[in-house]
């Protein structure tokens, strides 16, 4: 159940490290994902999948009250559930969780800016 699939285009999104010279790789990385091409049926199309570097260390982290509020959610005893009844089951409990992480990230100095609001993330949800 750990496994990792993106099915969606998605970024993934990691904060700049102490030295320029130790982001530059991360930059690097990052050009080389933006200008990556793979050949599908003849035609070359752009990864859906990017890396994006940030200055903040909270952007990236941004997604905690979604991992905690949802997704880690969804694995049960019996298996696992989708998404959408995580969070959606008991909206009270998902947005009690949601809005702890987001307070947490706050008083450890995130800009609440950087932050995804609990509605669209409930909102995105139904999606899935």
């Amino acid at each position: 159940m750990n496994v990792l699939q993106v099915r969606l285009p998605t970024n993934f999104k990691s904060a700049r490290f102490g030295s320029d010279k130790d982001t530059a790789i991360l930059r690097d990385l990052q050009a080389d994902i933006e200008a990556a091409r793979f050949e599908v049926d003849g035609q070359k199309i752009e990864l859906p999948v990017k890396l994006k570097v940030h200055e903040s260390v909270f952007v990236p982290l941004a997604k905690w009250s979604m991992l905690l509020a949802g997704n880690y959610r969804c694995v049960q005893a019996d298996g696992m559930r989708p998404i959408k009844d995580a969070v959606h089951s008991d909206l009270n409990a998902t947005r009690a969780v949601y809005n702890w992480v987001f307070d947490l990230s706050v008083s450890l100095g995130a800009d609440p800016n950087d932050l995804v609001p609990f509605e669209k993330y409930a909102q995105a949800a139904l999606s899935w």
